[in-house]
């Protein structure tokens, strides 16, 4: 493990100070931006990722305190209040659990668990308890059109039908989404649709059901 300080950052009062677990390209075109935007509100203290080299240069840019290879580092820093989670897939549940376990509120990328068990598991931590805050990054119920659907939708009487089409992009087939780390492309992108469905009809689902169409091409394998 390695840890690099790179300047003194005495906490503010009113702000959040966070942690960036995860230094690759989603957190640093979406969530850095967004925490230096709103840096009267959030402090990016410390930055933590696989490869130091990769936290330091994310962390100098953004201007926090440090950057580590070591959760721990993180977790044991009194002036963390949240932990922002932004690594595979496969990672998310462990390191969103160790994070609650340690009174940090969480804000974990989507998905928040790949199986069953990582969610038992995250679901234990909170019976019978109320812990600190967990969010997992389900953006689009948030989104104005969203907003606007529930607003004409909140009256109706009759059984909704929704249907979404996404184009996500086509991913490599090497690509880690689709192996062990990411889950594929159903529970790592699509959870999207499903919580956004959820959102607008506004109960907990019964059952869900995916099939995936196949090409002969490879490209669209």
């Amino acid at each position: 493990t390695r840890t690099t300080r790179l300047r003194t950052l005495e906490p503010k009062p009113g702000r959040i100070g966070v942690a960036l677990v995860g230094a690759g390209s989603f957190a640093q075109g979406q969530h850095v931006p967004n925490l230096i935007k709103l840096r009267e509100h959030y402090e990016l203290r410390a930055v933590m990722s696989r490869t130091g080299a990769s936290a330091k240069a994310v962390a100098g840019r953004a201007e926090a305190a440090y950057a580590t290879t070591d959760l721990d580092e993180v977790l044991g820093d009194a002036a963390i209040d949240l932990v922002l989670i932004s690594t595979r897939h496969d990672t998310h549940a462990e390191l969103a659990l160790r994070s609650l376990e340690a009174g940090k509120s969480v804000f974990v990328e989507k998905p928040l668990a790949l199986n069953a068990e990582e969610l038992d598991a995250i679901a234990a931590f909170y019976d019978g308890r109320d812990g600190p805050l967990l969010m997992t990054g389900f953006n689009r119920r948030f989104s104005p059109a969203a907003a606007r659907l529930r607003e004409l939708l909140a009256g109706r009487t009759s059984p909704l039908v929704a249907n979404y089409r996404m184009n996500a992009g086509y991913i490599l087939l090497d690509h880690w989404v689709h192996g062990p780390e990411g889950g594929g492309r159903n529970i790592g992108e699509a959870c999207h649709v499903y919580d956004l469905f959820d959102s607008l009809v506004g109960a907990e689902e019964v059952s869900v059901q995916a099939q995936a169409i196949g090409a002969e091409s490879r490209h669209w394998a």
